[in-house]
């Protein structure tokens, strides 16, 4: 993560943090964002806790699934293709979406009011989802880790930077490209002087 990164992630929890959204993954809960944090590797993370609305748990979320005691709490977290823009941010890979415009929101929340009982939930959710696109349509957006993602592929950019000295004192490295923590022992991440995540040449130097 690079100061750019960095300043991004800052401006994306400045702007969500605390705040109430729609979350959508394959069906939609309001929710309150909070605890929004850099991770190394790329990666961000948060907390999302379900506001208890009427109507809303269409898709997956339907009664009775999933279980388990309500109001629903759980983490969020996203890699290199998350994105964010001024009312909504984006885990990529076409995962979850949040957002977060008040106007959005209220608009959610009035058509899940006039969902009826006997509703299909996937159908109400297919309906949510064309309203959705509807509110949000030409909302510019930017990759909070801008420049690690190939313009028009979508793949992660891997470092050609030339190899960097790093200091070990035990099995655990940080990648001084993007602040991964991996074993050395770890055949997944390292091959002996790169680390095959994000490509970073490393030279090993034991103290």
């Amino acid at each position: 993560m690079n100061l750019r990164h960095a300043r991004n992630c800052e401006e994306l929890r400045t702007k969500f943090e605390g705040r109430e959204a729609i979350y959508v993954e394959q069906g939609a809960l309001r929710v309150r964002v909070s605890n929004i944090e850099a991770r190394g590797g790329f990666r961000i993370r948060a907390e999302a806790e379900e506001i208890p609305t009427p109507g809303l748990g269409v898709g997956r979320f339907h009664s009775p699934v999933p279980r388990g005691p309500r109001p629903l709490r759980w983490k969020i977290g996203a890699g290199y293709l998350t994105s964010f823009s001024a009312h909504a941010w984006e885990m990529g890979y076409g995962g979850w979406s949040l957002y977060f415009a008040p106007g959005i929101v209220q608009a959610v929340v009035g058509f899940a009011a006039r969902i009826p009982d006997n509703a299909d939930a996937n159908e109400a959710y297919r309906e949510l989802c064309r309203l959705l696109r509807d509110l949000t349509a030409h909302e510019p957006s930017q990759f909070v880790f801008t420049d690690v993602v190939e313009q028009g592929s979508g793949e992660f950019r891997k470092s050609d930077s030339p190899a960097i000295v790093v200091k070990v004192s035990s099995g655990w490295i940080a990648c001084p490209f993007c602040q991964m923590h991996f074993m050395l022992s770890d055949a997944r991440r390292w091959e002996g002087e790169t680390h095959i995540t994000c490509g970073q040449k490393i030279i090993i130097k034991v103290s």
